[in-house]
């Protein structure tokens, strides 16, 4: 298998194999050649120059999302390499939709010195787009067009593909106290008339009684909590929503006998709007039965019934929710919604359709993987709801997200930080988690690697709380390199052997990496017990008991030392640590 290149962007990864080909292929033609190369998005575009450049082409990009058109035929007939590079090549970048009007006269140019721009080169010019660009090229720059090479392709693969960490999103924390003591301390808070504090223990208690298989008397904490948070603080709306969420799980085969007999009657009577209701609900059933086909079904027929209806608003909110099912839309399902709702963008006069269709938007974006869509998309969320709202969460997310596809590390902490500050305003503790995991990750790619274990530190340390235990073994990995970097080499190897050790009692293989660093150091003891796990299956038990006693040693002798891992502060380290916020 190819060894991936290890400077691409983990999104980029799975388009390597496209990207090898059409290297290939075009080392097998000597001198110019038109190249049409029909890929997802412009974003993977300048992935794909990026990496040749990375393969010793030497590369010269011109992108017409930010150039003008009038000015491409003269910079292609002028352009100039160095005279010692051996394989060179242009990559010509266009806009997701492109704009025929403005590009008419600059493409007719262009056409114009199709003989002297290929005189110039004597290169392969990579002409890459989307479909529309084909068409565009074929009409207004027939001279290129009938000189072009047999279009190549580049599928948009799914973002399942694209290696990521783990990350379980649900709803945990309160049950670190008994209900009683919850309890007790709603009962002072309405004492004191703390409106907040009241939301505050009302949700946290009828989270322990959810935990504690408490169901009534947690439909009942949740009713009286309604009002108060709805009225006097929305911004925990988003909890209570999913502790809600939450209570309607069970019974899922009772339920949905339940909604479809409902449906049948709904149907025969006639009540088009309630059987549309009726769908969400049992689409949501579905969901948390794990039946997603079906459940997308049930959306999509929800769907249907509205716009049947008129009640495009109604369609609108059923179309944001689609996010997950993007891989399953047709084309041409796809084409209809992204148009219902830049229609309704421009129509709709209420803030919640627009965030609706904005939502939709910025997931179809992020999913086809053109960011500077995906950007806008979630900037235009922010724009329209206000700071409290629980609904910038997915313009936050949004953000987070395409800063790191991008390797835009300064902008990752940045929109990290914000979602973090949102989680905690709004008392989602996994968001906290999302929000600071994120900030350390970029942090540590910064180089800023104090900054970095604090925000691990405090991210190890909410994941235990909330029994995210699958993240254990990639934070104490992470924070082991912050050490290494920081010159805390003991510090470094204690985190080594926690990071196997959580590896191995999440039932995970090794990755590659750990294994790599941990060879690299000097503990012989700790290679040994990594070596062991190249024999029988049955060694895995032993190694987990060795590391366990192990990591104990190792952080009590630094505790002897004076050192507590978990506090950076008392970490002795021999070179001077980084400058930047520890926010």
């Amino acid at each position: 298998m190819t060894e991936l290149a290890p400077d691409l962007p983990p999104w980029v990864h799975p388009y390597e194999s496209d990207f090898r080909e059409l290297l290939r292929q075009l080392d097998l033609v000597p001198g110019f050649i038109f190249q049409p190369v029909v890929l997802p998005s412009p974003d993977l575009a300048r992935a794909l120059a990026d990496w040749l450049a990375g393969q010793g082409v030497e590369v010269r990009v011109i992108d017409m999302r930010h150039d003008p058109w009038d000015e491409l035929g003269t910079r292609l007939r002028t352009l100039s390499f160095d005279s010692s590079s051996e394989r060179r090549a242009v990559v010509v970048i266009t806009p997701s939709h492109l704009d025929r009007a403005a590009a008419r006269d600059g493409l007719a140019a262009f056409n114009f010195s199709r003989d002297s721009i290929a005189s110039n080169l004597q290169c392969p010019l990579l002409w890459c787009g989307d479909v529309h660009l084909l068409r565009t090229t074929a009409e207004l720059a027939t001279d290129f067009w009938s000189i072009a090479a047999t279009v190549y392709r580049i599928p948009l693969r799914a973002l399942s593909d694209v290696p990521r960490g783990p990350m379980r999103l649900f709803w945990s924390g309160a049950t670190r106290e008994s209900a009683e003591t919850i309890a007790s301390r709603l009962e002072h808070s309405r004492l004191r008339g703390d409106v907040r504090a009241i939301a505050q223990a009302s949700l946290d208690l009828a989270e322990a009684q959810l935990a504690a298989g408490q169901r009534s008397e947690a439909s009942r904490t949740l009713e009286a909590a309604r009002a108060v948070v709805k009225v006097d603080v929305p911004a925990l709306e988003l909890r209570q929503w999913c502790l809600e969420r939450t209570l309607r799980a069970p019974g899922l085969a009772e339920g949905i006998d339940d909604l479809r007999a409902q449906l049948a009657d709904a149907h025969a009577r006639g009540a088009v709007t309630f059987e549309a209701l009726l769908h969400q609900k049992l689409a949501e059933l579905y969901s948390n039965a794990n039946r997603q086909s079906e459940s997308l079904e049930a959306r999509l027929a929800a769907r249907a019934l509205y716009l049947d209806t008129g009640d495009d608003a109604a369609a609108m909110a059923v179309e944001s929710n689609l996010e997950q099912f993007l891989d399953q839309l047709s084309p041409d399902l796809t084409k209809e919604i992204r148009a219902h709702a830049e229609h309704m963008i421009s129509k709709a006069n209420t803030p919640g359709v627009r965030i609706n269709a904005w939502s939709f938007l910025a997931a179809l974006a992020y999913h086809q993987q053109r960011w500077d869509e995906a950007e806008e998309a979630a900037t235009a969320i922010l724009r329209e709801t206000p700071p409290s709202n629980p609904f910038r969460l997915h313009g936050l997310v949004t953000r987070q997200q395409v800063a790191f596809a991008r390797d835009d590390w300064t902008r990752a902490v940045a929109h990290s930080s914000e979602l973090r500050d949102f989680a905690l305003a709004h008392d989602a503790p996994p968001l906290v988690f999302l929000g600071m995991q994120g900030m350390g990750l970029a942090q540590m790619m910064l180089g800023e690697y104090r900054c970095a274990g604090k925000n691990l530190l405090s991210t190890l340390e909410l994941a235990a709380k909330l029994g995210i235990h699958d993240a254990e073994a990639s934070l104490t990995f992470l924070l082991a390199l912050a050490a290494e970097h920081l010159g805390a080499r003991e510090i470094c190897t204690a985190f080594l052997a926690r990071s196997l050790e959580s590896t191995l009692r999440a039932g995970l293989p090794v990755p590659l990496r750990t294994a790599e660093r941990t060879r690299q150091t000097a503990d012989r003891e700790l290679i040994d017990i990594l070596d062991s796990l190249a024999g029988e299956p049955g060694n895995r038990k032993l190694a987990l008991m060795r590391l366990h006693a192990l990591s104990d040693a190792k952080e009590r002798a630094l505790r002897g030392q004076g050192v507590d891992i978990s506090n950076i502060d008392t970490w002795q380290v021999s070179e001077p640590s980084q400058s930047g916020s520890e926010s």
